[in-house]
């Protein structure tokens, strides 16, 4: 198996987690944090030219991988969606076990690809705690709606508004669930 299949289920199984102990009552307020994740990923993908030069705009400023970051964030606040804060501790190390070895991978893939240019950005940017030393550092770039798109963050968005409609379905049926 692949790693990049590995750690799509890693994520399945944990959504099936969540399910298992969701709660009564969904945390509603939990929703900002997941939708602080999707905008974070949505401006990181407005900026990135995967594969064509080393990103250093938006978010890269900040850290190395926004992305990333989004997705831990967004999944925080799925976990907490569920208010079943035990997840949370759970949440937490399985997500930076799964990740910190893909974006290992993904740094040795861009150095060899980049070279120099990526060292640089390498050793002035932290990998994934953001560092606002870079802030007013012009960069020149512009964020694009377009490459929101050519990257598909917008089905990263949908596939989130699903699962969270299904939470909502699945928890106003937990009696009849937990019935049967």
């Amino acid at each position: 198996m692949s790693y990049n299949k590995f750690r799509i289920w890693a994520g399945r199984i944990m959504g099936l987690i969540f399910l298992l102990f969701i709660q009564e009552n969904l945390n509603f307020y939990a929703l900002l944090v997941v939708v602080i994740g999707i905008v974070i990923r949505i401006w990181a993908t407005g900026y990135i030219h995967k594969n064509k030069e080393v990103t250093t705009a938006g978010p890269y400023k900040f850290l190395r991988h926004p992305l990333y970051l989004g997705n831990f964030i967004k999944g925080l606040g799925v976990a907490l969606f569920v208010n079943a804060y035990p997840l949370v501790v759970l949440y937490i190390p399985v997500f930076f076990c799964t990740y910190y070895k893909k974006m290992k991978l993904e740094e040795r893939y861009l150095m060899d690809k980049f070279g120099q240019k990526y060292e640089n950005y390498q050793n002035n940017t932290p990998l994934f705690i953001p560092t606002f030393k870079n802030l007013f550092k012009k960069d020149g770039a512009k964020f694009s709606w377009k490459n929101v798109i050519l990257n598909r963050e917008h089905l990263n968005f949908l596939g989130v508004v699903i699962v969270i409609i299904f939470f909502i379905i699945y928890q106003n049926n937990l009696e009849l669930i937990r019935a049967a």
